[in-house]
């Protein structure tokens, strides 16, 4: 049984997979099995990875296409013969040391259900394999709560599925409500609540360095849109609220506004066709108690001017 299985969920993107597959295979910790979870791509992606020449890659593809949600489903009930677990994407990138850092801090908190580290954005797919030096020592904190995890959050660091390693034992536990409970309650922006669900039920590791590289681009799942979009948004700004200390604190109280409130600014833009939707949304996010103009800061006014501009100047 090897130690680690990295579940890679893939379609049609034959040269992102591969540099994400050879990122993979860089890693200087070794006792892992790639499971690729293809979802009925329509290239030959069973020759395409004998290329590797890699017994621990095993490719578990669908025969038709189940959709994105689907595909995460097969992820989550899948019983993985191992004890950790990372779910990664086909266009983002490791760096050689993630996984042996994310092991070593799991081997050494037994009551450490994930581990995760920050995320670098990147947009030019050429640099994606490239990474900044990063120091050998550990350099971690731990968040007991959920709480804790959720001002990280707030104070805008980036975690998501990529990035995150798991004690499968712990994803057992919250189990009933891996598939499409967070999906149908937050759509797209479902792993952080997922996360912070998991932090209820043991510890949280954060590795403060950058040690994924998270492709930007127009096709990925995360630019999908959705119907009921501001919905979703709400949701997920009420669960981080409600999921701070009650009844929330002055530092708290600054802490969720000043992220929500700037944050819908922006949003708002993306969905509105005209300034009385835009309007619209933000009365309903101030019904909905997450926005609030009285922490508006200099960030939130650069969003506005620049969603203005995207407003009225598109084509």
């Amino acid at each position: 049984m090897s130690k680690v299985s990295v579940a890679i969920l893939t379609y049609n993107r034959k040269e992102y997979l591969r540099e994400c597959l050879q990122s993979v295979l860089n890693q200087t910790f070794k006792d892992f099995l790639i499971y690729i979870f293809d979802n009925a791509s329509n290239y030959d992606i069973e020759g395409f990875l004998k290329e590797f020449n890699d017994r621990r890659i095993i490719l578990l593809r669908n025969q038709k296409n189940l959709g994105e949600q689907k595909n995460y489903e097969r992820v989550f009930n899948y019983k993985f013969p191992s004890e950790y677990l990372m779910m990664f994407h086909d266009d983002d990138s490791m760096h050689p040391l993630l996984i042996e850092k994310e092991v070593n801090l799991l081997d050494n908190y037994p009551n450490m259900a994930l581990v995760g580290s920050g995320l670098r954005f990147v947009k030019n797919h050429k640099k994606i394999s490239s990474f900044s030096k990063i120091k050998k020592k550990d350099n971690f904190f731990i968040c007991n709560k959920p709480a804790e995890l959720v001002r990280l959050i707030l104070r805008d660091f980036d975690l998501c599925y990529d990035s995150v390693m798991y004690r499968a034992n712990f994803l057992n536990i919250i189990a009933e409500k891996t598939n499409s409970f967070y999906y149908n309650r937050f759509f797209k922006w479902s792993d952080r609540p997922y996360l912070i669900e998991l932090n209820k039920k043991g510890e949280a590791g954060i590795i403060k360095e950058k040690l994924v590289n998270y492709r930007i681009h127009q096709s990925q799942d995360s630019q999908a849109e959705a119907q009921d979009k501001a919905d979703y948004l709400f949701n997920l700004f009420l669960f981080y609220k409600e999921n701070l200390l009650q009844p929330l604190s002055k530092e708290d109280k600054k802490l969720f506004y000043s992220f929500s409130t700037n944050n819908l600014i922006l949003s708002a833009f993306s969905f509105s066709k005209n300034w009385q939707e835009y309007k619209k949304f933000l009365k309903e996010a101030k019904e909905k108690d997450v926005f609030d103009l009285r922490y508006l800061n200099p960030r939130g006014v650069y969003y506005f001017l620049k969603g203005i501009k995207r407003l009225y100047f598109r084509k």
